[in-house]
């Protein structure tokens, strides 16, 4: 019953990611938006990155 109930929702678990994958492809405005938000991380990371060897 749980392995069924698992099976499931892992099945679930990949339309929903091929729902966004499908709408990443079709929407530029989407992945811009995404693309914003890595350069945000990835600049925090460095920042980060360089506090921290300068102690």
């Amino acid at each position: 019953m749980l392995s069924r109930l698992y099976t499931a929702l892992k099945e679930f678990g990949k339309m929903i990611k091929t729902d966004f994958l499908l709408n990443y492809i079709d929407d530029v405005t989407l992945r811009q938006r995404i693309e914003k938000q890595l350069n945000k991380v990835e600049a925090s990371n460095r920042f980060s990155k360089a506090v921290f060897f300068w102690k």
